[in-house]
């Protein structure tokens, strides 16, 4: 092979790679991106329950609210 073409295969195959790189870590960070906002969701649901309960405390009468 002479040199032209050899160096030629190699750029294409480095482009090859950092394309599929790019594309893994790009799927990667999108789960990432979804696990933290599943968290967040979370959080909040957590938040908003707990301010319900000082808003509306349970009379003597009711059992206390559970999770």
């Amino acid at each position: 092979m002479r040199v032209p073409e050899s160096l030629a295969l190699r750029l294409l195959h480095l482009e090859q790679q950092i394309e599929s790189y790019a594309r893994l870590h790009a799927e990667e960070l999108a789960g990432m991106r979804a696990t933290l906002n599943g968290l967040k969701d979370e959080m909040l649901a957590m938040y908003q329950r707990t301010q319900e309960s000082f808003e509306h405390p349970p009379s003597d009468d009711e059992p206390p609210a559970r999770p």
